[in-house]
């Protein structure tokens, strides 16, 4: 969901269209709603398991932020968030696919 907000940083800074910022909010307020449910609302959290959910979220995001504040273009909220967003997703990608690429090959 922190991917989702970060890269809609920018509804709060600029205006492009009623259309765009309507879709904006949409999908911010659609995932927080998905979330919400997988988290806290039966049937659906009773599929979450805490114990196997092992994954220490600071390995994620601290370097992620570290990069965001060394490696943008200028220095600025928005660029900052841009430039965390877009390490945040790469980090995420490379660890789903490459475990899964890990598991496929066994």
């Amino acid at each position: 969901m922190l991917v989702f907000l970060t890269r809609y940083v920018d509804l709060f800074f600029s205006f492009i269209s009623l259309y765009n910022s309507v879709m904006k909010v949409i999908f911010i307020v659609t995932s927080v709603l998905i979330v919400y449910i997988m988290k806290f609302k039966h049937p659906y959290c009773a599929t979450y398991d805490k114990t196997k959910d092992t994954f220490f979220l600071p390995f994620l995001l601290v370097p992620c932020v570290i990069l965001a504040l060394l490696v943008n273009e200028y220095f600025s909220f928005s660029e900052v968030a841009l430039s965390f967003l877009s390490f945040l997703f790469y980090l995420t990608h490379f660890r789903f696919c490459g475990l899964s690429l890990f598991i496929w090959r066994r």
